[in-house]
């Protein structure tokens, strides 16, 4: 087998610890980088990743290795699996023959190193260290369901080699994503030896260590004859959506990723926001509130409540308007602050279509609610929530409109 060997001592010409140590923002900036500092066991690890929104082809081999590299006290902690090349491009670099593929993990990417200088273990995202983050709101952090995980597989961190640093996808149920978890599972993906005299990183053969094997995971892996094979079996619209993909290996280390289009459908109707409430006015513009069910029913009484507000705002609003237009009952600052500019921007419409005998009824209250854009809704069906002092004022400003 080959070896595998990445080079992070100098990027571009430029010596890596002076990137780090300086904190060279403008080579930062030049690389394409994206750089923080993290404070953690009383130190601040430095964290070197790229921004993937602006990386180009022509920086794959160098920047595209900082997907994730941690750094501290002039020693690198973390490597994590560099940037993978465009399918096209790897297609036509590399015979199928030479290469291997595996199915694509979904999870969380967690890798597990030796902080010598704290003398014990420590995990990390790819922007973060410690992993005291959620993702969505009241969910335990990635912490806790790592560590969950290895006392429920009975891992003991003393098989692991504080040599190395280790490349995990977590799943857990209590993070899901598309595919519906039952299982609470380690997939080990890749393993690293980093010399840090030289910076140079080496890839370890996964299956050096069958202890580790008993209690974890290795991502199937399977032989084609053909690219086509594999993109008909892993990233057509036959492929069944419980699969995210495939990862293709070269033998050289290179990678690429065959991603299903059905698992993208679902994958875009979740949305990455981390409210719940936003995605369900998000995806009830769009119509698609029924196809996103379809896939997370978990999320159906929620739903439920959030179509109960909108239903009553709109009711509200329609009210209001009438006891504010109609029968004068009050002026608009005396009414509540979140219906405010709604009932002036429908009486503006009134005011043209007027001249035709147009007016305002309940279905012109359900179009204009309809219509707003879902921040802007959120914004006003939550207002009442907030513990603020309340605004006043004579008459909403265009600014507010």
């Amino acid at each position: 087998m080959n070896t595998i060997e990445f080079d992070l001592s100098s990027l571009y010409g430029i010596k890596i610890d002076n990137i780090f140590l300086k904190n060279d923002k403008d080579n930062i900036e030049k690389f394409k980088l994206i750089h923080k500092n993290w404070g953690k066991n009383d130190k601040i690890y430095n964290i070197l990743k790229y921004d993937k929104n602006i990386l180009t082809y022509d920086m794959v081999y160098q920047t595209g290795l900082f997907r994730s590299v941690i750094y501290s006290n002039k020693k690198i902690n973390v490597f994590s699996p560099p940037k993978s090349l465009n399918i096209n491009v790897f297609i036509s670099l590399y015979d199928i023959e030479n290469c291997v593929v595996e199915e694509f993990i979904e999870g969380t990417m967690i890798n597990l190193f030796y902080d010598t200088d704290i003398d014990r273990w420590e995990i990390a995202s790819k922007t973060t260290v410690g992993c005291d983050v959620t993702f969505f709101k009241d969910q335990p952090t990635f912490r806790e369901l790592f560590y969950e995980i290895c006392d429920e597989l009975n891992i003991d961190f003393n098989m692991f080699s504080k040599e190395y640093c280790y490349s995990f996808v977590m799943q857990h149920p209590k993070n899901k994503f598309v595919i519906q978890l039952i299982e609470k599972r380690l997939y080990l993906i890749a393993v690293y030896k980093i010399d840090n005299e030289t910076y140079k990183v080496t890839e370890i053969p996964r299956y050096y260590n069958n202890d580790i094997l008993k209690k974890i995971y290795l991502p199937l892996q399977y032989k084609f004859n053909s690219y086509n094979e594999v993109i008909d079996a892993f990233g057509s619209m036959n492929t069944n959506s419980n699969i995210m993909g495939a990862v293709i290996y070269n033998i050289n280390g290179s990678r690429t990723k065959v991603r299903n289009p059905n698992y993208e459908y679902i994958k875009h109707l979740r949305g990455n926001n981390t409210k719940l409430q936003y995605q369900y006015l998000s995806l009830r513009k769009l119509g698609q509130v029924k196809d996103y069910l379809k896939f997370f029913p978990d999320d159906k009484k929620s739903f439920l409540v959030f179509k109960t507000q909108v239903h009553n705002f709109t009711d509200n609003l329609y009210k209001n308007y009438i006891k504010c237009y109609i029968k004068k009952e009050k002026p608009l600052t005396e009414f509540p602050y979140q219906f405010r500019n709604h009932m002036f921007n429908l009486h503006q419409h009134y005011l043209l279509i007027r001249a035709e005998k147009g007016y305002i009824n309940k279905i012109t209250v359900i179009n204009y609610v309809n219509n707003l854009e879902s921040a802007r809704l959120m914004y006003s069906l939550n207002y009442h929530l907030r513990d603020i002092t309340p605004v006043v004022e004579t008459q909403p400003t265009q600014m507010e409109i």
